[in-house]
């Protein structure tokens, strides 16, 4: 499963991703490790990335086209129609399967919106995470902290959460990539290009390491 991190400081939002993916044969049983771009710029400021079933990509990429097309630019009306949208998606693609995997962690879904909305009051950095555990639970927000890592990852999200909220980006970019670095020695599930994203009063820049 893709392993991905979003923390929010008081200087923006960092996302971090792998670029691996598994696909499985026929009767669930072998695996195939592959490469795929998880992230998806939405607007200049917003961000939306997937992780968990592959599916989740083909839902990303129609929710960029449908933002485009409506031309909503505010993380406030993205946020808004997203969950009404991929609830759309979800149940189209449920229509069209002729049978659920067997595969729990396939099953799985998870997608992030990440952005910046500016205001009178300075600029604010937002997230959402929504997300459904099988076919059968409808997709829903998820109540988050300032962080989430998917899968969860104790370790990491013990030292995220003892970081002061003033921490610089780069900092915990620098903890991030230590991290990904170590999964993907110890499994093929993990894997480079590793994508990390900074969203600021800036808009958004990433950075790969191969």
């Amino acid at each position: 499963m893709t392993q991905l991190i979003v923390y929010k400081s008081n200087e923006g939002i960092l996302v971090c991703t792998d670029s691996s993916a598994t696909m499985f044969d026929d009767n669930n049983a072998v695996p195939c490790c592959f490469r795929v771009q998880k992230l998806f710029q939405i607007t200049p400021g917003i961000l939306m990335a997937t992780a968990g079933a592959g599916y989740g990509l083909a839902f990303c990429a129609s929710f960029q086209k449908y933002i485009r097309g409506k031309g909503l630019w505010s993380y406030e009306d993205v946020a808004m129609v997203a969950l009404p949208f991929l609830r759309s998606e979800f149940q189209r693609f449920r229509n069209e399967c002729d049978e659920r995997s067997a595969i729990p962690d396939v099953e799985r879904v998870y997608f992030i919106i990440a952005g910046v909305q500016p205001g009178p009051q300075g600029h604010q950095y937002r997230f959402s995470v929504i997300a459904s555990d099988s076919f059968q639970q409808p997709l829903h927000f998820v109540k988050v902290p300032h962080f989430v890592v998917i899968p969860r990852k104790l370790a990491l999200e013990y030292r995220l959460n003892g970081l002061p909220r003033d921490t610089a980006l780069y900092e915990v970019e620098k903890i991030c990539r230590k991290y990904l670095v170590k999964l993907a020695n110890e499994s093929a599930e993990v894997a480079p290009p590793f994508d990390f994203v900074r969203i600021s009063k800036d808009g958004i820049r990433k950075r790969t390491l191969r």
